[in-house]
């Protein structure tokens, strides 16, 4: 593999891992009685920022659009490629998990579906049971 398709790889698993991170830190403040919006604002002002947190939770996510035009297929296909086609001796523990986050993704989203989508399976891929996240 060429360093800009590695490099490509590497920039989508991290974008992947900004939108469930950023979703599971939604589901948690919205435990403790935050209003998502707010949260974001916060967030956003301060060093957890991110792309995911900036742009598509308050856009996509928030309104219930899910038209960020990134189908949650090619994602998955980036997530597995960025972790399968590293040597057996480079080591990532967390690119793994969040591989099988969006593996299992498959269960509850359909592959043309947007992947702001992940934010309504979290849980049920938790869990490891069906969801209706569509």
């Amino acid at each position: 593999m060429g360093a800009g398709s590695a490099c490509k790889l590497m920039n989508n698993i991290l974008y992947a891992a900004n939108l469930v991170t950023v979703g599971e830190a939604v589901r948690a403040v919205q435990a403790h009685g935050v209003e998502p919006a707010a949260f974001l604002d916060a967030l956003n002002g301060a060093s957890g920022r991110s792309v995911a947190s900036e742009l598509v939770y308050p856009r996509f996510v928030l309104t219930g659009d899910h038209d960020s035009r990134f189908a949650i297929g090619l994602m998955r296909r980036d997530v597995e490629l960025a972790v399968s086609s590293l040597p057996d001796d480079c080591r990532v523990p967390v690119l793994e998990l969040l591989r099988t986050v969006w593996s299992r993704s498959a269960a509850h989203i359909a592959d043309g579906e947007d992947t702001t989508r992940i934010f309504h399976a979290l849980p049920a891929i938790a869990d490891g049971h069906p969801s209706e996240a569509h």
